[in-house]
């Protein structure tokens, strides 16, 4: 798989976790305290983040360094946090992650699919005419 392709099958799977998330902050009414007293809620969108994290170790340096816009080493930092010290997890820094990082991480991978998308569209017109 080239370079190209494996990049956006990673951003396609982190927008999925990003959903993940906006399903887990919905079904949960969104709310702070009732995510300061939930583990289940906790655990649900933390478990999203490692995975991003990790999907994040995966892209390849010529990607991250081109849209270098995102913060992936800390994206990668954070899915190291939740692997190995979960218990030290700042709670605010969590939510923060999950209300504001999070919505634009998937707003990011959207856009990028969709410019690859176009892009690929017109190549394969251009390669038909």
């Amino acid at each position: 798989m080239s370079g190209h392709n494996k990049n956006i099958d990673i951003l396609k799977h982190m927008a999925g976790y990003c959903h993940e998330v906006e399903e887990t902050l919905a079904s949960f009414d969104g709310d702070f305290e009732t995510f300061r007293g939930s583990h289940i809620y906790q655990n649900a969108c933390s478990m999203c983040v490692l995975q991003i994290g990790e999907l994040a170790k995966h892209l390849t340096p010529e990607f991250t360094e081109t849209y270098d816009e995102i913060p992936w080493r800390v994206i990668r930092a954070m899915r190291n946090r939740f692997a190995h010290d979960y218990v030290h997890t700042d709670i605010h820094l969590l939510w923060n992650t999950l209300t504001m990082d999070i919505p634009a991480l998937q707003s990011f991978c959207e856009k990028v699919i969709r410019q690859y998308q176009a892009l690929d569209a017109q190549s394969l017109k251009l390669r038909d005419e």
